[in-house]
């Protein structure tokens, strides 16, 4: 789960390491667009729906967008 979003945050012109999966990634140079095309791909990728106003309330972060996955399908995740 974690390199299908670090895969696709690369198609999206964010190339991240494990060492950033905490960072913020407004703060990592994403802008609102892309990260809406990124929300849109994991949601049908994971058939999952992101509640965007409250994702956004806190940084988004790989860590946080995965847990966000496992919280609507009960899988478990192992950051790297």
């Amino acid at each position: 789960m974690i390199n299908t979003i670090v895969d696709q945050l690369r198609q999206q012109g964010c190339g991240i390491g494990p060492d950033e999966y905490e960072a913020d990634l407004i703060g990592a140079g994403l802008n609102s667009v892309t990260m809406v095309r990124l929300l849109s791909v994991l949601e049908e990728e994971f058939d999952v729906e992101f509640a965007v106003a409250r994702l956004f309330r806190e940084p988004v972060t790989v860590a946080r967008l995965a847990a966000e996955i496992v919280s609507q399908h009960g899988r478990a995740v192992t950051l790297p």
